[in-house]
């Protein structure tokens, strides 16, 4: 979050800081001791917020947003809410939160800032690797949504971090599913699975992996196989595979680049995505 928000909330929000059009036409006392009451939940939630006590934060949100009329005001209150259920891993309903500000006040400053987080929450989300990937392709539009929008914007690394991880998890999910056929035993269908993803995903990370079951897959399928010319295709690219290995291994390039993706192979989930800080500064 950024400083002048939080110095916002701190004053009393932006028409709670001064007396509004309303309030001056009225000398009613019980405007004034409503005034008061608005302001000091709104002070309250700052120093819960600071306190790291979101579900007290999103409860006094929820009671008070039906009575603040100021835009301002209402446009702080929902970044607190938006982010409290961040960090309380509603990251759903905080992509949404985001998303719902984007649309609402596309013309705020610090809009920016909730174009990159409706993606970037969402982007945690936790998607098992072998269900629909639907949450992952939404983070992946509205991530892209946001570098294309602001192409010089305040978080395109973060947002280029949370790209890489997503597209890995779906890379993973298609090399999963190749693999499967393998342990399945169908080697015809692994080996066109298997093929198929080296072609679509060259530089995976899994390529060792890729060559280790596609081996395993011919040679099973050899066995099966009484057409002869077949049979010599399926050697012939056992050979190929086997000359690929040992160019891959002796090339220090791909050594290297074997080292850097060596910890990325079982890494399905966000854990190399950094964490938005307490108070998100630009």
């Amino acid at each position: 979050m950024n400083k002048s928000r939080k110095i916002l909330l701190l004053l009393g929000f932006a028409c709670f800081g001064h007396v509004t059009p309303t309030l001056a036409r009225s000398t009613d006392t019980t405007h004034t001791q409503s005034n008061a009451a608005v302001l000091e939940k709104m002070q309250k939630i700052v120093k819960l917020y600071e306190k790291q006590r979101y579900t007290n934060v999103l409860e006094l949100i929820e009671e008070l947003l039906p009575v603040v009329k100021c835009k301002a005001d209402r446009l702080q209150l929902q970044f607190y809410e938006a982010y409290a259920n961040y960090y309380e891993k509603n990251y759903s309903i905080s992509s949404n939160q985001f998303h719902f500000l984007t649309e609402q006040y596309s013309l705020d400053p610090q809009i920016e800032e909730a174009f990159f987080m409706a993606g970037y929450s969402l982007a945690f989300e936790n998607v098992d690797i072998y269900l629909d990937q639907t949450v992952t392709y939404d983070a992946i539009h509205l991530l892209e949504e946001y570098l294309e929008m602001y192409p010089e914007g305040h978080y395109l690394d973060l947002a280029h971090i949370a790209l890489k991880t997503l597209h890995h998890r779906l890379i993973s999910k298609s090399f999963k599913e190749a693999a499967c056929y393998v342990r399945l035993g169908y080697y015809h269908a692994a080996i066109v699975a298997l093929e198929n993803f080296e072609k679509t995903y060259p530089n995976s990370g899994f390529e060792l992996k890729t060559y280790a079951l596609l081996l395993k897959s011919y040679k099973e399928r050899a066995k099966t196989v009484s057409n002869e010319q077949e049979k010599k295709q399926i050697i012939d690219r056992m050979l190929d595979l086997s000359k690929w290995h040992s160019a891959y291994m002796h090339d220090t390039d791909k050594g290297m680049v074997l080292k850097k993706k060596k910890g990325m192979e079982n890494n399905t989930g966000l854990a190399m995505l950094p964490h938005m800080p307490k108070y998100f500064k630009k």
